[in-house]
């Protein structure tokens, strides 16, 4: 298994099942992996970026070249991995 993990993080802490009581966030990788899931499938939705065009290794290298640094990262890191996913910014390098 590749040592560098995580490899980008989401967000997560946001208002949603209240699984925890009333008015506490979801939060952890329950709630981050479908979020980051969605921006990847969001991605992978045009014919310009589909499976057949855009490789995985290429999709995560696009996709870890684009992460959002926390304040006084650099490079990689065991908390934040390349940084935050950042759709949008993924999007403009795929040229979608």
């Amino acid at each position: 298994m590749y040592q560098q993990k995580p490899d980008i993080t989401s967000y997560t802490h946001f208002l949603g099942s209240e699984a925890f009581g009333t008015g506490s966030p979801d939060s952890g990788t329950s709630a981050a992996c479908p979020v980051a899931a969605g921006c990847v499938a969001a991605l992978r939705s045009s014919p310009k970026s589909g499976p057949g065009t855009v490789t995985p290794v290429q999709m995560i290298g696009t996709l870890q070249q684009t992460a959002r640094n926390v304040p006084g990262q650099t490079g990689w890191n065991g908390d934040y991995g390349f940084g935050i996913i950042d759709p949008v910014a993924a999007a403009t390098k795929l040229g979608l």
